[in-house]
């Protein structure tokens, strides 16, 4: 197993190590800003849910927000659990991307017709 050593405390005889380290930054990517383009669309799976909606997993590193208003035109959803389930794959679109913050809004609305 590789690792990188991130704290070495000789003091108290501990150390912390990440793996993550090892790979590319998802968001450093050069093609982030062209793949994920406000209006592109996209397939990823429900990895959580809140009151406020959920949260998509498009690739391994980047995860994005689909608002509770942006899952149906018609229908009134109050909780994301309604419409859909963790570990379902939901079509999306991006509706906003801010790599500073490391955010995707998405919304699935947009793809209906």
């Amino acid at each position: 197993l590789e690792a990188v050593v991130l704290t070495l405390d000789r003091d108290e005889r501990k150390m912390s190590l990440g793996i993550k380290q090892l790979t590319e930054d998802p968001w450093t990517k050069q093609d982030v800003l062209t793949k994920y383009a406000v209006g592109t669309n996209h397939s990823g799976i429900v990895r959580n849910l809140t009151n406020f909606g959920l949260f998509i997993e498009l690739e391994e590193g980047i995860d994005g927000l689909v608002h509770v208003s942006d899952l149906s035109w018609t229908k009134k959803i109050k909780h994301p659990s309604e419409f859909v389930k963790v570990g379902d794959e939901l079509e999306v679109q991006v509706l906003e991307l801010d790599i500073d913050n490391r955010r995707l809004a998405l919304g699935h609305k947009q793809l209906e017709e």
